[in-house]
């Protein structure tokens, strides 16, 4: 759930009642919340906050924002998914606030079929590809590109309960 305003292809005011109400779901059904928020990072937070959402299961989905989002996101005690752009030369904010966020609320995802890293950018993402999300990542830490693996491996599978 969440918003999109990068086409405007509903009115802004429908999405956000719906995602009110999403997220009141969630909320009654005491499930986690995945959020989209692309061009829209303000509103959601504002919207988040309101509705008392500090400290609630939520994963930011696709994160791309930098170093002072990736603190709002974790001050609030959610996790960060971390797509294949973290890899691109010119995502340098994106690495910075790998860098600060931490490892503990991450987890590496692929968007498929889109946002595929380097060396592959621009072909049909896949869940192969993720190996060089996870590498950008540690070599934005200054880690172990098997620390790293199992470090997001074990958020994510804590986070959606599968362990």
């Amino acid at each position: 759930t969440g918003l999109d305003y990068h086409y405007d292809f509903s009115p802004r005011d429908v999405q956000r009642k719906a995602f009110r109400d999403q997220l009141a779901m969630a909320k009654e059904l005491d499930v986690p919340a995945v959020i989209h928020s692309r061009e829209a990072e303000e509103d959601t937070l504002a919207i988040l906050d309101d509705m008392g959402f500090s400290d609630r299961p939520l994963l930011w989905h696709c994160f791309g924002g930098g170093p002072d989002m990736a603190r709002e996101v974790s001050r609030r005690g959610w996790h960060l998914s971390i797509p294949g752009p973290v890899s691109f030369p010119k995502s340098e904010s994106l690495r910075e606030a790998v860098r600060q966020a931490p490892l503990n609320r991450m987890v590496l995802e692929t968007d498929c079929p889109y946002l595929t890293p380097a060396p592959y950018r621009g072909k049909r993402n896949e869940p192969a590809y993720l190996v060089f999300t996870a590498l950008a990542v540690a070599q934005a830490r200054g880690e172990d590109v098997a620390a790293v693996w199992q470090a997001c491996g074990d958020t994510a599978r804590t986070f959606f309960t599968l362990a």
